[in-house]
């Protein structure tokens, strides 16, 4: 079977790393469905395109990229992927905190990235359906807690 064409959005506000991601991305086979320069363009073209995954750095204009990751996961989650030359601790909480799936330091090389997107990729894919899994749970719970308390007026 035919392993599915990741769909990567690349949200950078440098020119010249842009256009290495993309020429990395490409040469692993990947497809790069749009660019966003600064965090409110990243949130707006998470929101259209619907990437598989979201490359974003960190510092970026007008909204910085933990942000911007927050306000994606809380509106249209998926596996992102920080990018950054700083690895300083407080950054690493903040990342985890907006929901980023991995976290890498720039510059980035293909050995870094194919196995961080194709991780992150299947990971989030993963942790959607153990959430999905556990909404139907909660729901089943909730439900069976109604017929308890039925069964229970009607004796």
């Amino acid at each position: 079977m035919e392993k599915k064409k990741l769909r990567i959005l690349i949200c950078e506000d440098e020119g010249l790393t842009v256009l290495r991601l993309q020429k990395e991305l490409d040469s692993l086979g990947y497809t790069v469905v749009g660019e966003a320069k600064d965090g409110l363009e990243a949130v707006k073209l998470a929101k259209e395109l619907c990437p598989d995954v979201i490359l974003m750095d960190i510092k970026m204009p007008k909204l910085d990229g933990i942000a911007a990751t927050t306000e994606i996961m809380a509106t249209q989650p998926t596996a992102i992927i920080m990018l950054t030359a700083y690895s300083q601790e407080d950054f690493v909480e903040k990342v985890i905190a907006a929901g980023a799936s991995a976290y890498l330091l720039k510059p980035v090389n293909s050995g870094q990235l194919l196995p961080t997107i194709e991780l992150a990729a299947h990971k989030f894919v993963e942790f959607q359906g153990i959430r999905s899994e556990a909404e139907n749970l909660k729901e089943a719970l909730e439900v069976r807690k109604l017929i308890e308390r039925a069964k229970g007026i009607l004796m």
